[in-house]
């Protein structure tokens, strides 16, 4: 699940803590009505991977109720359902306008693939739960039916969901069924997503589906501009930012006389419009720089050091010394002509859903895949965009497990970049708009990646008093820096 900004920006810019919502039963038709309303080309048709071989195809999707306790309720105490059961199973769905586009295509090819492969012992049933996806919703509380039970039997969520939900006891925790699950194989992930599904080493929830966040680097105006690409093992902060100074805005350049280096911006979120988003969060700059934060003690005590203000530095020199804050927010500035006619140098995107193929068709800019850029001793940036963790209101954990390991396993093969480990090869057998650098790209950031793990209200902290505080208000690195560690402090986090 990725957060939206507006609709047309969320389809846009394919970001990671925007949930880009649609309605429509597949990917293609979803983005392509949103990019027709936004005013955009039509969307580049991605289609999700066949389904294996043994599987059957057509099946139709659920329609979406809500499953009571009671229609839940065991058979016989203790034992699967027998094939052929089709007993309901209800999963927890934060839901944007009724719908949820990143997550439904995935779903709908899963939970199909899953009722064939345990021979419709389960019938999925979303029980969607509107949400504005801004860092003030309060999934717990969401999840709460009214009388102290937790609704659904399984809970689709997001990595910085997991802590609230895991505190407020509306997940079990998976360790018994894990241990005794002779299926599970922990050397089948990536290096480190697991231990991103803990809370105090408890085992609350798997994920599913990553999404690396990258840089979008246009090499047609990187070369009209005079900016020397180097290779994405020499891409660190400093090329980044010499990258975003020469390609913004070269009047000696034609067609770059109004180009921008980099897309660096707040605005307000679509549905939560009293809330702010960033389109290149300073968390991220931060957590490339200083490693995971908060670490793995749950402090944020490293936005004290020299090499936080020193990173916050370069986003008040991006966004104020060299006016690219100020160019993004003109008033004739569009994102989407901007980024056809070739004159966006760099944005900063997640790799979640299967938006990425906006940014690299054959008929703009010769834009090409590079990592996050390096700015210290951090890994590449990841999030979790799905996890699934058993619902403390379900009446069957036994079976909820089952069903859950059911649907995991095939989400897996639908995600754009898995939990589990896959091949550069993999990933482009399913995403052709991978280039085979850009898939041998993702493969290396998921061995080595630094999972983001902040929690929802903290993305609120970051946005709102590095970001907004810089772009917006014009802050110094050092007032902007001062002012999340008081907001994270207040938030009770350690500082």
């Amino acid at each position: 699940m990725t957060t939206p900004t507006n609709a047309c920006s969320a389809a846009r810019a394919g970001r990671g803590v925007t949930r880009r919502r649609a309605l429509g039963l597949t990917l293609a038709a979803g983005a392509g009505a949103l990019a027709a309303a936004c005013g955009e080309p039509d969307a580049v048709e991605i289609p999700l991977p066949a389904p294996r071989a043994e599987r059957r195809e057509g099946a139709a999707p659920a329609a979406t109720v809500v499953v009571s306790r009671s229609e839940r309720a065991p058979s016989r105490e203790g034992a699967l359902p027998p094939p052929g059961a089709n007993r309901p199973i209800a999963l927890a769905l934060p839901t944007f306008g009724g719908s949820n586009w990143d997550v439904e295509p995935i779903l709908i090819a899963a939970q199909t693939a899953a009722r064939y492969e345990t021979e419709s012992r389960y019938k999925y049933i979303d029980t969607p739960l509107p949400s504005n996806f801004g860092y003030r919703w309060n999934y717990a509380d969401a999840l709460d039916d009214g009388a102290g039970s937790t609704l659904a039997d399984i809970v689709i969520l997001e990595r910085w969901d997991l802590n609230n939900l895991a505190a407020n006891r509306r997940l079990l925790p998976l360790d018994e069924h894990l241990a005794s699950d002779a299926s599970f194989d922990p050397a089948a992930y990536w290096p480190g997503i697991l231990e991103a599904g803990q809370v105090d080493g408890v085992q609350y929830a798997l994920p599913v589906a990553a999404a690396p966040w990258v840089t979008v680097v246009n090499r047609d105006l990187a070369a009209a501009t005079g900016f020397d690409l180097p290779p994405r093992e020499a891409w660190d902060g400093d090329a980044f930012v010499q990258g975003a100074i020469t390609m913004h805005r070269d009047p000696n350049v034609q067609g770059a006389e109004d180009s921008l280096g980099v897309v660096i911006n707040v605005e307000p979120m679509w549905m939560a419009p009293d809330q702010l988003w960033s389109e290149a969060p300073s968390f991220l700059f931060l957590q490339s720089s200083l490693g995971v934060v908060p670490d793995d003690q749950g402090s944020f005590a490293a936005l004290r050091t020299p090499q936080a203000l020193e990173t916050v530095q370069v986003l008040y020199d991006l966004a104020s010394t060299y006016g690219i804050a100020q160019a993004n927010r003109g008033e004739n500035f569009n994102f989407w002509r901007h980024l056809q006619e070739g004159k966006v140098g760099m944005a900063m995107i997640q790799l979640a859903g299967n938006w990425f193929g906006y940014f690299v068709r054959s008929s703009g800019p010769d834009n090409v895949f590079y990592p996050f850029p390096r700015f210290g001793v951090g890994d590449a940036p990841v999030s979790i965009w799905m996890m699934l963790g058993i619902s403390a209101g379900t009446a069957e954990p036994r079976v909820a497990y089952d069903a859950l390991r059911a649907l995991e396993r095939n989400t897996q093969d639908a995600a754009n970049v898995p939990a589990q480990r896959t091949s550069a090869d993999t990933l482009r057998r399913r995403f052709p708009a991978y280039r085979p650098d850009e898939a041998q790209m993702v493969v290396d950031i998921m061995q080595n990646a630094s999972y983001v793990t902040l929690e929802r209200p903290h993305w609120g902290a970051f946005i709102n008093e590095v970001d907004a505080g810089i772009i917006l208000e014009g802050l110094t690195a050092s007032q902007a820096l001062d002012g999340v560690v008081r907001r994270l402090e207040e938030l009770g986090a350690r500082v």
